[in-house]
């Protein structure tokens, strides 16, 4: 009998769906067991470099699946193409170039990159199977890891590619960290480097602050100070005043005072010592001035050698007496400038304040009045202003006022000093020296009015006009009779214009028809010191054209210049009245000394300002070329000029004593 067949018995679903979950258990123990040997739960360790990265994600990759090479190409920024950054063994590194070539020609590389996952197809060049797989991170894409498979792609499980796409996941973070902290770590050291020139900038901005701050300063300090001595200037001065006004106008009691100061003959120490020397002595004026004022006081320079002191919070008048003697005091202690004991004094103008209706230029003017009626007491004096001297100084301006109008209007006139032979007292020309009859005053003449021309400015003016009139006459005499003679005209520094003195001398000859030689100029020795190299072309093209040139004031400062120009001169000036106090052989022995000097240098000498007979017997026995003084003859008129060369032509004129030459 036959045994039957045995029939399966049937499988509960319960040992069904155990033996499932005990599979998914053995699965994930060995993709656990996997992940752990890839070291995939701590991640791949940040490292320093793209290549150090991509090494470690090689040698990881490949103990995933078996590979014949592998390679890495990454993008390419801005331009977005590939390029080889890793490839394992570095000798296919060509043929996967290659092979990515193909694969973006294709158009396959675009899809594994939209797949986010593996993507598996044949290379182009090689036998076996190409596994691509994008390298993105949740914001970009980083590149394309490409393997040539060493196995089949049926052996290969599904957790090892998932397992792939984790590993290359997590290297395209590393790859785009790395570059986010490389991003990082240059935007902060630029942060740095901007910190750095941020506080650089400041740095400088406050030393170009304090440097502006010091120039302002500076600036201020100049606008309110004198450069060269330091002291306050106008502006300072008046503002000071200003305020003392403004006090005094708020509350009674105030008093205080302004006092002008202008030092005695300071030109005297420009032309002897120079103009440096000159200027050391201002700033040690200044300081003399400091010293012996008070510390509330105020000392200003206003130009020159003029000077103000303006006295604050005053006792009484007599306190700023006190403190202006004290200043005189000071003055009179000789100063040594380069060697040299230099003693000057000071004329002081005094106004005192409050007074009703006043302003700082009305006091500083009221004072100026006050220390010109000390220049004209006699200098070194301290005068308080009173309402007098304001008189005075409105009647000096109205007489200022008219030898302008009087220059101007061409009424100024002319007087001139016969010049004779010291042999034969023969007439050989005139000294011509302005006149003007002033108003309620007289005949002003000269010297004291070439000053007030130079108060002025009037003096090149009046000096021209002088000259104009001169040629004028001496064209008139040279044609009703023949004979040699010259003008001769004294030219002072304060009569140089600042241009054209050649131009507008030798104009004056030609408007007149006369030669060069029909004109003598006289130059004071320290206005030819002084004048320079400028005032020496001038006189070369006046010498040029036959002007005859003399050094007045002769003395030992020529003989340098002379050294330099020895053919500028035919004749020198020798002013015998400075010569009147000494004894009678005294007298002789200085002259005849000064005469053989001059003609030692070949130059002919005119004795000036002869005053006796006495001293005209001196001179006549030296042989001098001339001389001219009141002795000789008063200033003449043009008419009573004319009479004297009709009378000088038919015989020699007589030698009157100087008591009767005056009286006449």
């Amino acid at each position: 009998m036959k045994t039957p067949a045995h029939k399966p018995s049937k499988v509960s679903p319960g040992r069904e769906r155990l033996a499932f979950l005990e599979e998914a258990y053995r699965h994930t123990l060995e993709s656990l067991e996997m992940a752990a040997s890839l070291g995939i739960p701590e991640g791949i360790r940040p490292l320093g470099t793209v290549t150090q990265i991509l090494n470690e994600t090689s040698l990881r990759v490949r103990k995933l699946l078996k590979f014949k090479a592998v390679a890495f190409f990454l993008v390419r920024e801005p331009s977005g193409d590939f390029y080889l950054a890793r490839c394992s063994p570095p000798g296919r590194a060509r043929q996967m170039e290659e092979e990515m070539r193909l694969l973006v020609e294709s158009g396959s590389a675009a899809w594994a990159l939209q797949r986010k996952r593996p993507v598996f197809t044949s290379p182009g060049t090689m036998e076996g199977q190409l596994l691509m797989h994008s390298m993105t991170t949740a914001s970009r894409i980083r590149g394309m890891f490409l393997g040539w498979l060493g196995q089949d792609i049926k052996s290969i499980s599904d957790t090892s590619l998932t397992l792939l796409t984790i590993l290359l996941r997590g290297s395209a973070s590393l790859l785009e960290g790395m570059e986010l902290y490389s991003l990082f770590r240059k935007a902060n050291s630029d942060l740095k480097a901007k910190v750095r020139d941020l506080e650089e900038s400041q740095r400088s901005l406050k030393r170009e602050i304090e440097r502006r701050r010091k120039v302002e300063e500076q600036l201020k300090h100049q606008a309110l100070h004198d450069p060269l001595t330091g002291l306050a200037n106008r502006t300072l001065m008046r503002d000071r005043i200003q305020q003392a006004v403004r006090r005094s106008q708020r509350r009674d009691g105030v008093c205080y005072a302004v006092a002008f100061m202008d030092l005695d003959k300071f030109k005297l120490v420009n032309d002897t010592l120079g103009h440096d020397a000159g200027d050391k002595l201002l700033v040690r004026v200044g300081e003399r001035i400091l010293e012996c004022v008070r510390q509330l006081d105020t000392v200003a320079r206003f130009g020159g050698d003029e000077f103000v002191i303006f006295l604050e919070e005053l006792t009484s008048p007599s306190e700023a007496i006190r403190v202006m003697k004290r200043v005189r005091q000071g003055l009179a202690r000789p100063f040594e400038i380069d060697s040299h004991n230099v003693t000057v004094t000071g004329s002081f103008g005094l106004v005192f304040g409050p007074v009703r209706l006043s302003n700082p230029d009305i006091l500083i003017k009221k004072a100026n009045t006050a220390m010109h009626a000390a220049k004209e007491a006699g200098r070194n004096r301290i005068k308080v202003f009173s309402a007098r001297m304001s008189g005075r100084a409105k009647m000096n301006a109205a007489l200022l006022t008219g030898l302008s109008r009087a220059v101007a209007g061409n009424a100024t006139g002319v007087l001139y000093v016969p010049t004779l032979s010291s042999v034969d007292l023969r007439l050989s020309g005139f000294l011509a020296i302005p006149t003007w009859r002033a108003k309620g005053i007289g005949e002003l003449r000269d010297e004291e009015l070439t000053e007030l021309a130079a108060k002025e400015g009037l003096a090149w003016s009046l000096w021209l006009l002088t000259m104009t009139k001169a040629l004028d006459g001496l064209k008139d005499w040279l044609e009703q009779h023949q004979a040699d003679m010259a003008v001769t005209m004294r030219l002072k520094q304060s009569q140089l214009p600042p241009s054209g003195l050649a131009q507008e001398v030798l104009a004056g000859l030609d408007r007149a028809g006369l030669p060069g030689s029909a004109l003598r100029l006289e130059i004071p020795e320290d206005t030819l010191v002084s004048g320079g190299e400028h005032l020496v072309h001038e006189l070369t093209r006046l010498k040029d054209r036959g002007v005859r040139l003399s050094v007045g004031d002769f003395g030992e400062r020529f003989f340098s210049f002379h050294g330099v120009s020895p053919s500028l001169f035919e004749s020198v000036t020798i002013d015998s009245s400075k010569l009147a106090d000494q004894p009678a052989k005294r007298s002789k022995e200085l002259m005849g000394s000064l005469v053989s000097i001059a003609k030692a240098l070949d130059l002919s000498v005119v004795a000036d300002g002869v005053d006796s007979k006495e001293t005209a017997d001196i001179i006549a026995n030296l042989n001098c070329l001339g001389m001219q003084g009141e002795s000789l003859s008063r200033p003449l008129t043009a008419e009573q000029a004319l009479k004297f060369i009709k009378s000088s032509s038919v015989c020699t004129p007589q030698l009157p004593a100087g008591d009767e030459t005056k009286k006449s």
